[in-house]
């Protein structure tokens, strides 16, 4: 299901990329860097002797040595390198109206490539098919992302919220997922710990899904 929170994230982000410091990796070489890191030969290796926790772990550890021990630039890239999907359709009911919007991320065979490698199962209800759940990645990163750098005003929350219910009256490739509002709540979580600890993994809190966020 393609969200409508990757165009809100993408405009969030791509503003506030403008102002990472210039002497690190740019936003874009951050998302072709992890891309071909997932595509490789090794990333693949890795797939098929550990869990798919553990690669989620492996991608944000290679991200934030990429940038240099920075958590928020770090997370930033993987929003969108671990994106699903090129672009989403949004239909405007009543008038009927249909276009597409297109994302910030990888295509052609990169993209393909990923989208094999992508891990895709996390959790005790995560679906047993092929895509499993590869779209959550970007919704725990991109959240932690938000809280993480604007933590006082609750605001990754409120665009999680707000993201599921304009789905629900736009049509955006499907209905409001309560999956995603949990997964979204995981992420914030690890934002607000990580500022408290940078050692902390994504796994460490992608782990308690099982729990009811509050």
């Amino acid at each position: 299901m393609k969200k409508i929170i990757l165009i809100l994230f993408a405009v969030f982000f791509l503003f506030t990329a403008i102002s990472f410091a210039q002497e690190k990796p740019t936003f874009k070489q951050g998302v072709i860097y992890l891309t071909k890191f997932i595509c490789s030969d090794y990333f693949v290796s890795l797939k098929n002797k550990t869990t798919d926790l553990d690669l989620v772990d492996t991608l944000y550890l290679r991200s934030l040595k990429y940038y240099l021990n920075d958590p928020s630039e770090a997370m930033l890239a993987l929003t969108f390198a671990t994106l699903p999907y090129t672009e989403i359709h949004i239909t405007i009911p009543l008038i009927q109206l249909k276009f597409t919007v297109p994302l910030p991320t990888v295509r052609g065979q990169l993209f393909t490539v990923k989208m094999k490698n992508l891990p895709a199962k996390f959790f005790y209800d995560t679906p047993n098919n092929a895509f499993g759940d590869k779209d959550k990645i970007p919704h725990f990163f991109g959240s932690a992302f938000i809280e993480y750098n604007i933590p006082y005003l609750n605001l990754s929350r409120f665009i999680g919220i707000f993201v599921e219910k304009f789905e629900e009256v736009f049509y955006v490739d499907g209905q409001a997922d309560l999956r995603d509002l949990y997964v979204n709540g995981l992420g914030i979580k690890f934002g607000k710990a990580l500022r408290k600890n940078d050692k902390l993994l994504p796994s460490e809190i992608l782990k308690t899904y099982s729990f009811k966020i509050k």
